[in-house]
């Protein structure tokens, strides 16, 4: 609903124009032209609608999304920097990764979607024991507030796999809050967890992979810093 404010400056837009319009009839003494032009430029008007609200929109829109996913670049590097690449090199350690996936991650020239299908396919299992459980429960639990905060982010709701990591985190958090200290859990509590560190696992190579190629160009000391480790 339009506001008191638009109301005027449309009123007195319209005005402007009738004047305009009789100020020509006046001076020109020629109503069948000036009707005529009238038609015209009420003609372009759908069209003038068309382009400013599909075209110009389209173009506004792709720039924004650029702009957004940018921004949300940013928010999945400082992750990596913060938690993401702790929890990947500790549960990597405890893994049945193997070279030639290490290889597949790591070479340039493959595209990401075949990385992400070699990292799917690789069947990746994890066997914690109770230091490393103790040591990553710890840093889930300590990085629970930025962790809550990146999920709040609707931004990051288009990234796929990094919406569905974070959702594998806060489903950790519940399943350390439930189950408590490793010498309390069952043989059925440790294949479970061991199952979601695995989802971990997988989720944070594949989102290293989808994140490498920003991580290079912007933070070029810490991709190396990780690519090292993979190497290795």
């Amino acid at each position: 609903m339009l506001n008191k404010k638009n109301v005027i400056i449309i009123s007195v837009l319209l005005v402007i124009s009738a004047c305009i319009y009789g100020m020509q009839i006046f001076i020109f003494k020629d109503v069948r032209n000036t009707e005529f032009y009238i038609f015209q430029d009420m003609a372009f008007i759908p069209i003038s609608i068309a382009i400013t609200t599909v075209v110009v929109g389209e173009l506004l829109d792709i720039n924004n999304k650029r702009d957004s996913r940018q921004k949300t670049r940013m928010l999945t590097s400082t992750f990596f920097s913060d938690i993401g690449f702790e929890l990947m090199s500790m549960l990597a350690l405890i893994s049945n990764i193997d070279e030639e996936l290490l290889y597949t991650i790591n070479t340039p020239e493959l595209p990401g979607s075949d990385k992400i299908a070699a990292i799917k396919s690789s069947g990746l299992t994890v066997n914690a024991d109770m230091g490393i459980y103790t040591i990553i429960s710890d840093v889930i639990i300590a990085s629970k507030t930025d962790i809550l905060i990146l999920s709040s982010n609707p931004m990051l709701y288009d990234h796929e796999y990094f919406s569905d990591l974070l959702w594998e985190l806060l489903h950790l958090m519940d399943e350390f809050r439930l189950r408590g200290d490793y010498v309390k859990l069952t043989p059925n509590d440790l294949t479970e967890l061991n199952s979601d560190f695995a989802q971990v696992l997988e989720l944070l190579l594949i989102n290293w992979v989808v994140n490498a190629k920003y991580l290079k160009e912007t933070y070029p000391n810490f991709y190396r810093t990780i690519t090292s480790f993979l190497d290795n």
